[in-house]
């Protein structure tokens, strides 16, 4: 038996070594294309997850800088419209567009840097190594308009608008992408973009102005009438805007110019309290009861302007440098 066995081995072809490594090499290569195979969709399922990452980041980022240019914007809106021209000017410094650059092979990049959002320094918590990039690390473009103009309660009212805009996952900015002469910010591609919008900003400080105003007047008005009430005289000739007439008022009376509402006395003498003086920037308003702009007994534009009915004015500078002024008028 033994006999036979070792006929058959000797009938048997024999591998070298070459042959055998052969085989190892193909059964090798046999496994890895396996694993390739089996790798393909978790290799695109995980770059589908990556742009979704960087795609939401970019949005958290845009809504961060977004938020931070509005406070900036609302905190120092009258020394923003200071300016004419695209800059936005803040206490810390101005802010300059970066607008896209064609680079070799036609690439739209932003280059942008650490110093471009540093007037922004106390609005936004982000690093300085960051707050410029989007999502998937790259630097943002930041467009600014010139001043722009549009009118609310017939007033008129001057604004900037600010764009951010990131490349997207292409990482090149859009032909179409811009922000245009009215202020409007387009986007192409697959670009995301954030607009700050200036006059949205501006009309609701003006509405927040105007209320204070009209509420400023209409106090003023029934003090002057309530003044006129407690006197047992009831004099029709004494201006009750001012002690200098009604001696024992106490509104003081501004000296033939307009004076800071808060150095008037009229918080005590009117009944109000905390943002009653300031307009929607926070700035206070001017009070003005004997000056040639109201009319009052030492008035020195005529005889017609020192009778009844008295006046007295509230003001203040809008953003742009226009002034608004509304008078209250004594009644009897």
């Amino acid at each position: 038996m033994s006999f036979l066995i070792s006929i058959k081995d000797c009938l048997r072809p024999k591998q070298d070594g070459r042959e055998r490594g052969q085989t190892a090499m193909y059964s090798l290569l046999v496994a890895i294309t396996i694993f390739a195979l089996f790798m393909l969709p978790v290799g695109e399922a995980f770059s589908n997850a990556q742009a979704f990452y960087s795609k939401l980041e970019t949005q958290n980022r845009l809504s961060d800088i977004a938020g931070a240019i509005t406070n900036a914007y609302t905190a120092n809106t009258k020394l923003v419209e200071s300016q004419t021209g695209a800059v936005l000017v803040l206490p810390l410094g101005t802010m300059s567009p970066v607008a896209p650059q064609v680079l070799s092979g036609g690439t739209r990049m932003c280059l942008s840097n650490s110093a471009t959002l540093a007037p922004l320094a106390t609005y936004t918590n982000l690093s300085t190594s960051i707050v410029y990039k989007d999502g998937y690390g790259k630097p943002m473009c930041f467009l600014i308009s010139s001043q722009l103009s549009t009118t609310t309660s017939g007033q008129t009212i001057y604004y900037h608008n600010i764009a951010i805009i990131s490349a997207g996952r292409d990482g090149s900015i859009a032909p179409s992408t811009a922000l245009t002469a009215s202020g409007a910010l387009v986007t192409g591609g697959d670009d995301q973009g954030r607009l700050i919008d200036g006059s949205s900003i501006n009309s609701g400080q003006m509405t927040i102005t105007l209320a204070r105003m009209n509420a400023l007047v209409s106090a003023l008005q029934s003090y002057f009438y309530g003044r006129y009430q407690s006197n047992s005289n009831r004099d029709p000739s004494l201006d009750y805007f001012t002690n200098a007439s009604d001696t024992v008022g106490i509104i003081p009376d501004t000296g033939g110019v307009p004076i800071l509402a808060t150095n008037a006395n009229l918080l005590a003498a009117l009944g109000l309290s905390g943002q009653a003086l300031q307009d929607g920037w926070g700035n206070v308003f001017t009070f003005d009861n004997s000056s040639s702009l109201v009319r009052n007994p030492s008035n020195l534009n005529g005889v017609a302007y020192t009778n009844a009915p008295f006046t007295s004015q509230i003001c203040t500078t809008l953003p742009g440098g226009q002034s608004l002024c509304l008078s209250a008028l004594g009644s009897y």
